[in-house]
């Protein structure tokens, strides 16, 4: 096996993401920054529509009830 490489990594090159070629997958403090805050801003979404879903059963609900009080007089 003389002149072949061996293809597995080294500990070393594995911890300092240096290996040409290979993207180093962690991300950088800006990019955190930008994945948190769209995970705020998702969040804050979900939010508003669980707020809207509310809101159309609450008045759909007082709705019935108050068509409910007018039939009976």
């Amino acid at each position: 096996m003389s002149g072949v490489e061996d293809p597995r990594l080294t500990a070393d090159e594995l911890s300092c993401g240096c290996v040409s070629g290979v993207e180093d997958p962690r991300l950088t403090a800006d990019e955190m920054d930008v994945q948190r805050q769209e995970n705020i801003a998702y969040e804050y979404l979900c939010h508003l529509e669980e707020a809207k879903v509310y809101v159309k059963f609450c008045s759909v609900v007082c709705c019935v009830e108050c068509v409910d009080i007018l039939l009976k007089y």
